[in-house]
């Protein structure tokens, strides 16, 4: 199965990972290939990146046909074995004063903060190997160095838990940042879209944004720049189909969003949003459905993601943090304009039908701030 849902066109879609990865298409479609495995994907892709760089020579830029087919792709793949048969524990599987502690330690920056951390990391809570795992660009802690956080994020990455391999995707993200920075045509970034891919099948609301590119260096859409040179229509071509790839991601950002704090917003219905932001990019109603289509496939395809999602850090047996239901009714709101349903009794993603086609866009009024809401839980 493709990591991304790819359309069904005679041409085929070019992406970008801005700064990092550059995807082209030539002027003929490839051959279809099947899904490699990591170590046949580095042996195919390493000759090619190689000459790449002899022939541009500090350009920070790969192109390739296409987007990698990571369903053959396995943790195992970047993390030792030790790291993955270590064990792992949840926060409600702790005792009550060893939450409270803990939670108290991680709001602060101190030094016995960091041990308390380090602690519960060391025994394999994932929330704290998230904490620590996270700061791989900068970290918050004078104690805690670039390599222990490296050390973190592959851990936590290991439990299979989506808060941990958002860790992951987002120490290798951050690297950027740093002065030996991986270029494009170093595996450190396909590593990372595998990561980010598995968290966003769990609706991880860091992995959405990346991937539709809110912090601008994201898939953004890549065109062959010889062929619209001579062919100028394609430009137009390109820039719609990547606008639809872009609200596909801001629809199911989105999701996470209503799972955890309700209605979208308080003064507009639900639905609305996803209107508005295909107006204001002047998108037609049949341009939206298809975003909406793009959304529905990879929710169907991942149902998992909505069936098993859960708040972070949520247990019904401590009287000082009342536990939070999901806001069931929200969601299922927001899946009718995808034509789905989640049984919240049964937790299973069903079809009601056919996406209904959404009203013009255009008649959609301003007020909306165009972009990805947080749907990270901030009531801690």
């Amino acid at each position: 199965m493709e990591w991304m849902p790819m359309l069904h066109t005679d041409r085929c879609l070019p992406l970008v990972l801005s700064l990092f990865l550059l995807a082209g298409c030539g002027a003929d479609e490839p051959e279809p290939q099947g899904p490699l495995t990591w170590s046949e994907w580095v042996e195919q892709e390493r000759p090619k990146r190689e000459a790449h760089v002899e022939r541009y020579p500090g350009n920070n830029a790969y192109f390739r046909e296409g987007l990698p087919d990571m369903s053959l792709w396995r943790p195992e793949d970047f993390l030792s074995e030790e790291e993955l048969n270590a064990e792992s524990v949840t926060f409600c599987e702790l005792p009550i004063e060893e939450r409270r502690e803990y939670l108290a330690a991680r709001s602060q920056t101190t030094q016995e903060a960091l041990d308390i951390i380090r602690g519960h990391a060391e025994r394999g809570l994932v929330d704290a190997q998230f904490s620590l795992g996270f700061m791989c660009h900068e970290p918050a802690y004078e104690g805690l160095t670039l390599e222990e956080s490296h050390r973190w994020s592959r851990r936590a990455a290991a439990s299979g838990e989506a808060i941990g391999i958002s860790a992951r995707a987002y120490c290798l993200q951050t690297q950027r940042w740093l002065p030996d920075a991986p270029r494009a045509y170093e595996f450190e970034t396909d590593e990372m879209l595998y990561w980010h891919w598995r968290a966003a099948q769990n609706l991880e609301s860091n992995a959405l944004r990346y991937l539709g590119g809110l912090y601008g260096f994201a898939l953004l859409s890549y065109y062959d720049r010889e062929q619209v040179i001579k062919h100028p229509e394609l430009l137009g071509h390109y820039q719609e189909l990547d606008e639809r790839y872009k609200l596909k991601w801001s629809i199911l950002a989105d999701l996470s969003f209503v799972l955890l704090r309700g209605d979208l917003d308080n003064q507009q219905a639900v639905g609305f949003h996803h209107r508005q932001r295909a107006g204001r990019r002047g998108m037609t109603a049949a341009q939206l459905k298809e975003a909406l289509r793009l959304a529905r496939e990879f929710l169907l395809a991942y149902p998992e993601g909505l069936e098993n999602f859960e708040r972070e850090i949520n247990c019904d047996d401590d009287p000082e943090r009342p536990y939070r239901p999901l806001h069931y009714n929200a969601l299922n709101a927001e899946l009718a304009h995808l034509g789905l349903y989640l049984d919240p009794a049964e937790k299973e993603l069903q079809v009601l039908g056919p996406i209904p086609m959404p009203s013009d866009p255009s008649d959609a009024p301003p007020g909306l701030v165009d972009g990805f809401r947080d749907a990270v839980d901030d009531s801690d």
